[in-house]
């Protein structure tokens, strides 16, 4: 029988939520109403007021360690219209999901399907942003060019696999050329099967990420695939962190333009390239520009071709705008997307042409296959009027001049057609006829005035030519109707409104109501409507006399209605004549008030003048040039309305009369030292009353305004950044009101701008090998930047570089815009600030390194590669730094040991040979310091007839064995080798290989070298001689210190010493044995002695631990007694509590 299973009895839990709402419900139970909950004290303030004031200060501490020193760049005060689109690029390795991220991204923003990816892709991603969207592909060509230009990267990661050595490859480029903001995507997460081993391999991928760019930088996780595209609401969110991200202006962009080009054309003649298919070609490149401003003449470097100069500097329309309207919601219409290299956008621009491309599989009218036109008539889609003028266009056979020359003109319905042909002759005779007319018009103006019959000339001149036809000019203010009728004429719809209000003050001024005035209109707009080709015919007389009467009169013809024009720009700038000066404006309402070039009329606001005063028949005389001179004083000025003069103001001054050819002063009615006193006085008064117009708006602005720019920040940060700012407005409002075309001469072309490049001599191999995946970036080099010279670096080798770096071997730099192929010469600098050659780089500290190259500003990264080769598994970045100076030559020295040995010696002098090898040498080094190996200093003096033989003095007598080394410094050049890395021009580019590169490639072996092989030494054993001293010597040294004097000294001291030395004991052999059984006595017991201690140390370890472990047993026993006493007492404790509130709730 089998035995019952003894199951574990269930605890209930006495603590946790879960305990406390059943705790809760049994007080509900008990007493009808739920237990008050107790605040939390930490909830409502704080413990310590040193916990608050450091918690304040790390707050304040993370928000200035965001803050980073403003920059003055052309993008700080540019509007989102100007700035151009943002750069963002997709970066990964290969089958990452990189075209499937783009592809879902442009999915999101404009709602087109792409299928082939081809170059930049720009876009507008929302009502105040544009993007460029950007492929990056696996080489470190591409990964050098897109980490000098990105704004935005997303870095696409294959959690499957994790991260590779691609992704830390660009990261390191990014962190030398300047770090943009970097978001990572992960992708392929549906591999995962296991929910735990995502959440581990997330969490992994996240730190990871954090190391290599910060703490908390955006990573995205792309959890599957939906048709080939990823899900939509990870899309959006994607595309949402892009739209809002904010970009820092880098320092070399911000000071250097670049273009990414989207668009190539080649351009050379056919004629040239049929002559010499291998010859230069001409190209012309398309792309907005970035950075700072482009001018003229400026050089530029193509990445992997070369430096160019632009021979043609154009900006073109933009091609993907932003809306004008800032829109809540971009509709389908303003989703613009432009990629020419991706097929995308049918309308590209030239500098003098637009193209539109029109795919085959949407064009419906073409002619048939056998070659005959296709009939627009028998056409289903005849009644579009577009497509059947392009079909009669494809039907054409006569080119256009012909026609042109062939066509006719047929002004009116009944009238004779106007060849082309005669047109020369016509234009001849409207010449000639011309210049009579303005012959007669000086001769005839004042019988013209008088008659009214004349009109104006250029609406009813009639010429008759020789062949008999009336020709009518049509005026300027007409315009043929295109629609079909070529025989009426049709008003400009642009014409000013100044004739319509001259009418309507001489019909005020004839007596003729508003009502009839409102009535002639509509008829006259009815008349431009009606297509009858006799209406022209109708009421011909009155419409003549309307337009002389409507006309526009002499003075406004040559000055222009300035009334008019002054009162449209008062309606408009009423808002802004609260900080203009009043005098100066009611000065210039007084000179343009009245027409003093014509009688006052009744519009003038001169009903009731008396023509037969005298004194307004006087204020006339100043109107004639004749009588001028001989008015009275003051008699030549204004009259106002009280009749009086206004001396101060003079409406005419100095003129010539064009008949006679007289010239005329004014007469100044005041003195000139008066005048100048009261225009003094008028210019202060309107400096103070600007001066408190500006302390008014302050005041204003101080009270009202949100933002305090007129108030002195204490903040330092603030102030910087408002310097920058002001600094930036100040440039913009330089050449604000300029022309673009000026300003562009100026300042060149403004970042944002659609640029046309034209650039000659580009080699044949641009175009064979061109690629639309690799990013042509065109970069805009300074004039210092173009010529050649020494670079001296800060550089380490990269910690993952499989190898140390040998001085003389080639690197490949990555410096700016450029990348190429130098021998760098590491060095080390010295106490005594000398520049010591290293032979090797250092495994874990900086070195110098100087190489000939391009001139770089400072503070430029570098970054260095042995090869740029994909078949290199390793870590491909060899070392990384920054350009310190630049120089024609730097002293780079390298140590140098010199030996030499003596052949004759005197007492302090020696002969020193086998160090030199003529006079001239030594010559070079008198005077130089030398040593021996023992240490004895000395100096070289002077050569001696053998070659390179020389006497040198030493501070003591040396030996003939003794060497003698000179320590000299040799100076080092590097070698001028500068090959530029053209990978655009080949399909895989190799420069120059290391020596061990070649010796691997050609199978050799390392030479031998036999004075470079290390030997073993064979030194001969030195045989010491004894010190033997002089028997003179020992006469003239002092008794006291002599040898036998120190014998005697010693016997004085111990007198047992003498004998000891003079007996020797010797033991008998019964002496022998005792003395060596007490020897072994001895022994024996030592040896006990120290079994005993042992013992003895033994048992007292025991003992203590012992006494350790019985201490830990009565206090594991008094810390249960005191649980036990405290949980009783907490026990007590809360049933006293509760009989309390039971009690309080009873009496309550």
């Amino acid at each position: 029988m089998e035995e019952k299973q003894n199951n574990k009895v269930h605890r209930a839990r006495k603590a946790g939520p879960k305990a406390d709402r059943k705790r809760e419900k049994e007080i509900i139970k008990k007493t009808g109403e739920a237990p008050q909950k107790e605040k939390n004290a930490k909830a409502f303030t704080f413990r310590s007021h040193i916990a608050a004031a450091n918690a304040t200060r790390r707050n304040l501490d993370r928000e200035v360690r965001k803050h980073h020193a403003p920059m003055l760049s052309a993008s700080v005060g540019a509007t989102s219209q100007e700035l151009p689109p943002f750069i963002v690029a997709v970066v990964g390795p290969p089958k990452v999901g990189k075209t499937t991220l783009i592809q879902s991204l442009i999915k999101n923003y404009t709602n087109q399907k792409v299928t082939e990816l081809n170059g930049p892709i720009n876009l507008v991603s929302g009502k105040n942003r544009r993007i460029t969207f950007i492929e990056c592909p696996n080489n470190l060509n591409a990964m050098l060019d897109v980490g000098k230009m990105v704004d935005l990267v997303l870095l696409v990661i294959d959690a499957s696999f994790g991260f590779e050595m691609e992704t830390f490859e660009f990261l390191n480029i990014l962190q030398v050329h300047g770090m943009p903001k970097v978001m990572g995507v992960l992708t392929h997460l549906d591999l995962f099967k296991s929910k735990e081993k995502l959440n581990k391999t997330k969490k992994k991928l996240k730190h990871r990420f954090w190391e290599e760019i910060y703490q908390g930088a955006k990573l995205f996780y792309l959890s599957g695939m939906v048709n080939g595209r990823y899900l939509k609401n990870e899309i959006h969110n994607l595309a949402r962190f892009i739209s809002v991200v904010k970009f820092r202006p880098l320092l070399w962009k911000s000071g250097h333009p670049f273009v990414l080009a989207d668009r190539m054309e080649d351009i050379t003649p056919p004629q040239l390239i049929e002559k010499n298919p291998n010859c230069d070609r001409t190209i012309a490149l398309f792309g907005y520009l970035r950075g700072t401003n482009m001018k003229h003449g400026m050089k530029v470097h193509i990445a992997g071709v070369g430096d160019f100069p632009v021979k043609e500097l154009d900006s073109l329309i933009d091609p993907c705008p932003l809306p004008d309207k800032k829109p809540k919601k971009l509709n389908e219409k303003q989703k613009l997307i432009y990629a020419p290299m991706s097929n995308l956008g049918n309308i590209f621009f030239d500098k003098d042409a637009l193209y539109i491309n029109i795919p085959d599989n949407q064009v419906n009218y073409s002619d048939l296959p056998n070659g005959n036109p296709v009939d627009p008539s028998s056409s289903k889609d005849s009644s579009d009027d577009g497509i059947s003028l392009v079909r009669r266009l494809q039907g054409t056979q006569t080119p256009i001049d012909d026609k042109l020359q062939q066509s006719s003109l047929k002004m009116f319905k009944n009238s004779a057609p106007i060849l082309n042909s005669h047109e020369d002759e016509e234009d001849e005779e409207d010449d000639e006829d011309e210049m009579d007319e303005g012959m007669e018009e000086e001769d005839d103006d004042d019988e013209e005035e008088d008659d009214g019959d004349g009109g104006d000339e250029s609406e009813e001149e009639i010429e008759r030519p020789n062949d008999g036809r009336n020709r009518r000019r049509a005026p300027e203010n007409m315009k043929y109707d295109t629609n079909g009728n070529e025989d009426e004429l049709v008003y400009d719809e642009d014409d000013d409104e100044d004739e319509i209000s001259l009418l309507r003050k001489q019909r005020q001024s004839r007596g003729l109501d508003d009502d009839e005035e409102d009535e002639d209109e509509d008829d006259m707009e009815e008349e431009g409507e009606e297509e009858d080709s006799s209406r022209w015919k109708v009421n011909m007389k009155a419409r003549a006399a309307e337009s002389f009467q409507r006309g526009p009169t002499l003075m406004e013809i040559i000055y222009g209605n300035e009334r008019k024009k002054e009162s449209q720009v008062e309606e408009d700038s009423d808002e802004e004549d609260f900080f203009k000066p009043k005098a100066k404006k009611e000065e210039e309402e007084g000179e343009n008030e009245i027409d003093s070039s014509k009688f006052f009329s009744r519009e003038d606001g001169k009903e009731n003048t008396d023509w037969n005063d005298e004194s307004v028949i006087s204020s006339l005389l100043n109107r004639f040039v004749s009588l001028k001179d001989h008015l009275p004083s003051g008699a030549g000025g204004e009259v106002e309305e009280n009749g009086q003069d206004n001396p101060e103001e003079e409406v005419y001054g100095d003129f010539e009369d064009l008949e006679s050819g007289e010239k005329f002063e004014g007469k100044k009615n005041l003195p000139k030292d008066a005048q100048e006193i009261q225009e003094e006085e008028r210019k202060k008064q309107d400096e103070e009353r600007i001066k408190q117009k500006e302390n008014l708006k302050k005041a204003f602005d101080k009270e009202y305004d949100a933002s305090d720019d007129d108030e002195e920040s204490t903040d330092y940060f603030s102030e910087l950044k408002a310097s920058v700012d002001k600094q930036a407005a100040m440039n913009n409002a330089e050449f604000a009101n300029e022309d673009p075309e000026k300003r562009a001469l100026y300042e060149g072309y403004r970042i944002g701008s659609y640029l046309r490049l034209e650039i000659e001599n580009v080699p044949v191999e641009f175009i064979r090998y061109f690629d639309p995946n690799q990013p042509i970036l065109v970069g805009g080099l300074q004039s210092s930047e173009e010529a050649l010279g020494f670079i001296q670096t800060r550089m380490k080798k990269h910690r993952w570089a499989k190898k140390i770096l040998k001085t003389n071997d080639p690197l490949v730099f990555s410096i700016g815009w450029r990348r190429f192929q130098s021998m760098p010469i590491y060095s080390i600098e010295d106490t005594n600030a000398r520049g010591r050659m290293l032979k090797y780089t250092p495994e874990h500290m900086h070195c110098l390194a100087t190489f000939y190259g391009p001139i770089t500003p400072p503070n430029t990264g570098i970054a260095a590669f042995q090869s740029l080769s994909k078949s290199n598994t390793g870590f491909r970045v060899s070392a990384t730094g920054v350009v310190l100076e630049l120089n024609q030559s730097f002293h780079i020295v390298k140590k140098l040991k010199l030996v030499g040995v003596p052949y004759k010696i005197f007492k302090n002098t020696a002969f020193i040979k086998d160090m030199f090898n003529s006079q001239l040498e030594v010559a070079k080094f008198e005077g130089a310091n030398i040593r021996t190996v023992s240490g004895i200093r000395g100096a070289v003096k002077k050569a001696l007839k053998e070659a390179g033989h020389f006497r040198a003095t030493f501070e003591d007598k040396i030996l003939m064995s003794d060497i003698v080394f000179l320590r000299t410094w040799y100076p080092i050049k590097p070698t001028k080798f500068y090959n530029p890395v053209s990978s655009s021009l080949t399909e895989e580019w190799t420069g120059m290989k290391t020596v061990y590169e070649i010796r691997k490639q050609k199978g050799l072996a390392i030479p031998n070298k036999p004075g470079s092989q290390y030997q073993p030494l064979q030194r001969k054993q030195r045989i010491e001689t004894p010190l033997i001293v002089p028997k003179k010597l020992k006469d003239s040294l002092p008794f006291e210190i002599t040898g036998k004097q120190r014998e005697k000294e010693a016997q004085r001291k111990n007198p047992d010493r003498a004998l000891e030395k003079k007996r020797e004991i010797i033991l008998e052999p019964e002496e022998q044995k005792v003395a060596q059984l007490l020897k072994a006595v001895n022994t024996l017991k030592k040896e006990r002695e120290k079994m005993v201690d042992e013992k003895r140390k033994a048992r007292k370890e025991a003992k203590n631990k012992k006494v350790e472990k019985e201490t830990k047993a009565k206090e594991a026993k008094a810390k249960e007694g005191r649980k036990r006493v405290y949980k009783a007492e907490g026990i007590a404790q809360l049933q006293r509590d509760r009989s309390n509130k039971k009690a309080r709730t009873q009496n309550a």
